[in-house]
């Protein structure tokens, strides 16, 4: 095949979600490129191609190569400004993920000004604005993310050709709200969008995440069942798509085995934390947040089912992964710290469950320290009493 005949290749598995395969695609069409005199703005759209396939990859350092060769060749072929505004476009969206932002917003300030300039059409530049307006919430700034999204869905509403970027601003619309748990709001909007991209992609990973956006939802507001259908439509779509150990994967055995535990699924809450925490250790760079998820879930999994000896590991492992991420978040670190009491308690550690209570109240020594100790003794004796009734029943 020729360079130009492996691009559209890749073009058309890309769009397919076959990311894998069109990276290939692209590879090949990069190769044959190179060796080529006076094709400099196709090598630039090529790369261009490969970097936002790599980003859908998560191989975010490779995409930021491949974005940045890109904009070099641009900048020396200086011919073709839409081009180089489609790249800052992308470099902005790759230095998101890897949580640059200040050279994020840069690279879409100049996109944005670029295709002002040069007359470029409606929906470029609400592509922008997209790509712009999830910058900013991932920085949790909805109030400077919504007028971009407002302005995108304006112009993808004039255009009638362009229900992917409707449905694309919807979804991100509906996270907005969602974050801002106004849920009256958000819920419509994902379903609007999931409507339109199961109409127009069918089995499709936009249409897996739009599944997964509108699970959230519905687990938000205790609604578990709900979001359970939805999260394992939505990972049996990626797994047709994606590497197992995707972190798009991960993300939806996290969640789906969340689903499962608020359900009292007890058994398969279990099978897929196993299944996630076995993916996260197998590889060298995931997400220390997914991995720290799926370690409490599966300490929660076997605290719910009164199996304290296996639940302590886990909950301690937490505790430790918390300290590892730097950030220390306190409601969470209570919660964990509460179930590793439980655990001791009912294992009749009451040495180790009495080494939690913080120090100032220990050192106090006041009333308030002896009738906590109190209640450790009555929990302990009620124990006692569970594990005999239940040795009874054998």
């Amino acid at each position: 095949m020729t360079w130009k005949e492996e691009q559209l290749d890749g073009d058309q598995k890309k769009a397919g979600g076959r990311f894998e395969d069109a990276r290939s695609c692209y590879e090949r069409a990069i190769a044959g490129l190179s060796g080529a005199n006076g094709n400099d703005s196709e090598l630039a759209e090529a790369l261009r191609a490969l970097a936002s396939t790599n980003k859908e990859l998560c191989l975010y350092d490779e995409a930021l190569g491949n974005a940045q060769e890109a904009l070099t060749i641009c900048a020396r072929v200086n011919s073709r400004p839409e081009l180089k505004a489609e790249v800052l476009t992308e470099l902005g969206s790759i230095l998101t993920k890897l949580k640059r932002f200040d050279e994020a917003e840069n690279s879409f300030e100049e996109s944005l000004t670029l295709k002002r300039q040069n007359f470029s059409g409606p929906a470029s530049i609400a592509t922008t604005l997209n790509e712009y307006g999830k910058a900013k919430l991932d920085q949790d700034k909805a109030l400077e993310a919504e007028p971009m999204l407002s302005q995108a869905l304006g112009i993808f509403e004039q255009a009638t050709n362009r229900q992917d970027g409707y449905a694309e601003t919807l979804n991100i619309l509906s996270v907005l709200h969602s974050k801002a748990h106004n849920y009256t709001l958000a819920e419509p909007l994902c379903k609007r969008a999931l409507a339109i991209r199961r109409r127009e992609m069918g089995t499709h990973l936009v249409v897996a995440e739009s599944l997964h956006n509108l699970g959230v939802q519905h687990l938000k507001r205790g609604q578990a069942g709900k979001a359970e259908t939805l999260w394992r439509e939505a990972l049996e779509i990626k797994e047709q798509f994606l590497p197992a150990a995707h972190p798009s994967m991960i993300l939806s055995l996290n969640h789906l085995s969340s689903a499962c535990l608020a359900v009292r699924k007890f058994d398969e809450a279990e099978a897929l934390y196993k299944k996630s925490l076995q993916l996260q250790e197998g590889t060298t760079d995931g997400d220390e947040h997914f991995l720290a998820n799926a370690v409490a879930g599966l300490g929660l999994t076997y605290l719910q089912q009164g199996r304290f000896k296996e639940a302590e590991p886990y909950i301690k492992r937490s505790l430790s992964l918390l300290d590892e991420e730097g950030v220390r978040d306190a409601i969470e670190e209570k919660g964990l710290l509460d179930e590793l009491f439980t655990c001791y308690v009912f294992q009749g550690k009451f040495g180790d469950a009495l080494r939690l209570v913080p120090d100032t109240m220990r050192a106090k020594h006041t009333s308030e320290f002896n009738n906590f100790v109190d209640l450790v003794g009555h929990l302990g004796s009620l124990a006692s009493k569970l594990f005999e009734l239940k040795d009874d029943k054998k």
